[in-house]
């Protein structure tokens, strides 16, 4: 893996330069541990579901990352109560940067022998459900070709307590890193998972689509007006630069692996839409778009499992919230600097001042959503 930091501005690039310098992929044995009389609880928000103890304690391991408490269970809530001995495969995710990396750090136990003898003496393969919703059809799909039988598994949407409950160890973990953002490290079982999505998307490679050199995934055709601003205009600049803007929504997944396997170099803003960067060749150069002073941890794995050539670019002017970490945005791209001297000349535009969605982003917006987000419980992501 390759990473370029001369469109980096003075304030974001130690976090940059330390992030990317780290190696994530570790030597761990994975293992599970089986907790008896253990309770699998949901939640309104993914964040707290995951499993307790027969105390009420968070199992580390069965929360959504390590950085996480689950709920404790109020005195009120009724909590159904099961004989059955049951694995937990995790929280399977709508959100794609999480169908990707998080749902994925329990599938190496489905394929070893202890499990599939567990499932031969009818063992449940259980899950939660993302804020106890549905799975959407795309992510569904992606969980098949991740060998996720899901007709077969059960969804547990009330708390419930079991005899036994048998948690596998996460291949992906999560730390805080220095700059209090999320840092991840991941095992060779996590790596073999992907690798093996991949070879079964090269065998149904589409070959009626037109193939592109450049490619821009953009953003800007699903609803995220309440948290970013601006890309249209990253956009234009980027299709200037000769690369095709494409809106992976509009696209089968096969679709859009076949685009990503046979570009030279891909665009797209720093999130869960340049995880697909998952899909690009080794060597593909990408070109990381910073609309926050944050580095995305589950990104730097992406780099460096894909083996990608790397370009960060600070395209924002972002503002911090106190109570939350960067990621949760909202945020604000816009020509910068940084963004100028990666095109090699000045760019006509506006300054910020003058539009009027910056005085919205700076005074009201960024208030307004995190106030709904805490008094509904809303996900951030």
């Amino acid at each position: 893996m390759k990473v370029n930091y001369s469109f980096v501005s003075p304030s974001g690039i130690e976090e940059v330069r330390t992030e990317t310098s780290v190696l994530h992929k570790v030597e761990r044995e994975l293992q599970y541990s089986v907790i008896e009389h253990a309770t699998i609880v949901p939640a309104d928000r993914f964040l707290y579901s995951g499993v307790l103890d027969s105390q009420g304690n968070t199992v580390v391991s069965g929360a959504f990352n390590e950085l996480f408490q689950v709920r404790k269970i109020a005195e009120s809530e009724s909590v159904i109560c099961s004989d059955k001995v049951v694995v937990f495969i995790g929280i399977l995710h709508n959100v794609w940067g999480h169908c990707l990396t998080d749902s994925l750090k329990k599938v190496w136990f489905l394929q070893t022998v202890t499990c599939k003898k567990l499932i031969e003496n009818g063992v449940k393969v259980v899950y939660l459900l993302p804020d106890n919703e549905d799975i959407k059809p795309y992510a569904l799909h992606f969980y098949q070709l991740a060998g996720l039988d899901l007709t077969s598994f059960e969804a547990v949407k009330s708390s419930t307590r079991f005899e036994k409950v048998i948690v596998p160890d996460n291949s992906l973990v999560c730390e805080r890193s220095q700059f209090n953002q999320w840092r991840l490290s991941y095992t060779q079982e996590f790596e073999d998972i992907l690798s093996a999505i991949k070879k079964k998307l090269i065998t149904c490679r589409t070959s009626h689509l037109a193939e592109y050199d450049k490619i821009y995934l953009t953003r800007t055709g699903v609803a995220a007006n309440d948290r970013e601003y601006g890309e249209k205009d990253i956009e234009k600049i980027f299709r200037s630069k000769g690369f095709k803007v494409i809106s992976p929504e509009k696209y089968s997944f096969e679709e859009q692996f076949s685009l990503l396997s046979n570009c030279k170099e891909m665009a797209a803003t720093e999130g869960s839409i340049s995880h697909n960067a998952l899909f690009c060749r080794p060597g593909t150069k990408l070109y990381l778009i910073r609309k926050s002073n944050y580095v995305n941890g589950y990104q730097t794995i992406i780099n460096e499992i894909a083996d990608l050539d790397v370009t960060y670019i600070d395209a924002h002017c972002s503002l911090p919230e106190v109570q939350y970490a960067a990621m949760y945005g909202p945020f604000y791209m816009c020509v910068t600097p940084e963004l100028e001297r990666f095109v090699g000349h000045r760019i006509t535009h506006l300054p910020r001042w003058l539009h009027p969605s910056w005085w919205w982003y700076k005074n009201h917006n960024r208030k307004i959503v995190h106030w709904l987000a805490r008094v509904f419980k809303l996900p951030y992501f």
